[in-house]
């Protein structure tokens, strides 16, 4: 029990310092740059007329201010309602009551919501695996620069992504312990994500796809149902003050201004082929893939099927990737960021996997999880999965590149890059050979440290500077 305490003693100083240090650089660097992106702007304006009026909640004025100046604006900005719900504003409205009506106050909610990701992310991974895979995550999680970036800017990125993977820790926390009541709560934290920005209700859509491959009979439940339908409940205010507004060509006006449009024929055929490389992923899901780097091949069972697909499968990965995976094996290659507006533009959906393994090799280990390592696992770690592939799928489809918008996806990716490292590191204390057991510890460790040193320089070097809007 002694042993215990101090254990769960000593993660709480390592948790502490990493939020409190995490708190304090962000915001240092965020008042260490007084250049703020448009999307900051909007948002401080859209809190600052809530704390007035609440039902002024358009940027019409500021766009005729940019107008002015001779900028081209999308239509949002003279639109009679804001494009995404209001709760993001609400809350800087807030932090404005408290702290004043300068921007730094919705600087605030952005960078707690990112900080508080940290103890976030140790939970679901101690919940999913064990308390030193969640330790790990959480420092993970604490120099991702795409977490780090999203915090020093006034953006709801942060929000979403806090409330998407809440939903889905009370969800699968709830399904281990046994208490039916976190399923309401994890709907209304997914309602939360939705009123923050219109993505967010995915988490629910992780969360019915896990239980109709895993659980179908939670659908039984009323707890549950109330829990799925709780996200859409929770927008139904937002909705019928669009429908005040807009009346019935509400929604073909909120379809217009997200852009949600046809796509090009060749991506079209991009995503086609990464949609069946997630159904290969998914279908090792429901049938467990056994691949000697984690488990023993069963006596009497054929598995040479299900390893040559897996093979072919993370062939085509690799190889789509390789310019990426050369950069982020170069230490002094920064990934591309700037202040440019349509920087991405003519991206393809390999975009955020690509982007994500130059911002860190260690998302290498998490997409080799995907393919490796998809074992039916009791505490339902297949969630993680479920969660960045849902995230993933939906915003190539979308087309608007840029690394902030996959944030929700990036703690389910670091859960299970940091259990692959975990199990890797598990699996060299069963060799008998000291020969090989040291060759491969000390290969990893040293691909650990190259990731972090990595990592730290693309944070000092591009992260803390807070210099660029598009990344």
């Amino acid at each position: 029990m002694k042993r215990l305490t101090l254990q769960n003693f000593l993660i709480f100083l390592i948790l502490a310092f990493l939020i409190v240090s995490a708190f304090l650089i962000r915001l240092k660097n965020f008042k260490s740059n007084p250049v703020r992106s448009i999307d900051e702007i909007v948002y401080y304006r859209l809190g600052l007329q809530l704390t007035k009026d609440l039902s002024d909640y358009n940027i019409i004025e500021y766009g005729r201010e940019l107008a002015a100046t001779g900028r081209s604006l999308p239509q949002y900005f003279f639109a009679a309602l804001f494009k995404h719900p209001p709760l993001f504003p609400l809350m800087i409205a807030g932090a404005m009551k408290i702290f004043g009506n300068q921007i730094i106050s919705g600087e605030y909610i952005s960078l707690l919501f990112g900080v508080f990701m940290i103890p976030l992310v140790y939970f679901l991974g101690s919940v999913i695996v064990n308390k030193r895979v969640g330790l790990a995550s959480a420092f993970f999680i604490y120099i991702d620069p795409v977490n780090i970036i999203c915090s020093q800017k006034v953006w709801m990125e942060t929000t979403v992504a806090f409330f998407t993977v809440l939903a889905i820790f009370l969800f699968i926390y709830g399904v281990n312990q046994n208490k039916d009541s976190l399923f309401i709560y994890s709907g209304i934290a997914s309602g939360f994500a939705g009123l923050t920005k219109y993505p967010g209700i995915l988490a629910t859509f992780v969360v019915a796809l896990y239980c109709i491959i895993y659980k179908p009979e939670v659908f039984r439940n009323r707890k549950f149902l109330t829990g799925l339908v709780s996200p859409f409940l929770m927008l139904l205010p937002w909705v019928y003050w669009n429908y005040l507004v807009y009346g019935p060509k509400f929604l073909a006006n909120q379809t217009s201004i997200h852009n949600f449009g046809l796509m090009g024929t060749r991506t079209q055929l991009v995503l086609l082929m990464w949609i069946f490389l997630a159904i290969g992923v998914i279908a090792g899901l429901r049938k467990p893939i056994r691949i000697v780097l984690f488990e023993k091949r069963p006596k009497g069972e054929d598995v040479s099927s299900l390893k040559l697909s897996t093979i072919v499968y993370w062939g085509v990965f690799c190889t789509a990737l390789y310019k990426n995976i050369v950069h982020s094996l170069q230490f002094e290659y920064l990934p591309t960021a700037s202040w440019m507006q349509g920087l991405f533009y003519n991206e393809t959906p390999f975009f955020y996997f690509g982007r994500l393994i130059e911002w860190s090799l260690l998302y290498l280990f998490a997409f080799a999880s995907l393919f490796f390592d998809q074992r039916n696992h009791p505490k339902g770690k297949s969630v993680l999965t479920l969660g960045a592939f849902v995230l993933f799928i939906f915003y190539m489809i979308w087309q608007s590149y840029q690394s902030r918008y996959i944030l929700a996806a990036i703690p389910f990716l670091v859960i299970l890059a940091a259990d692959f490292i975990n199990k890797f590191f598990v699996r060299t204390q069963r060799m008998e050979s000291f020969g090989p057991r040291l060759f491969s510890r000390g290969s990893l460790v040293i691909i650990l440290c190259y990731i972090i040193m990595k990592t730290l320089y693309i944070n000092n070097v591009l992260s803390y500077p807070n210099d660029m809007c598009y990344f």
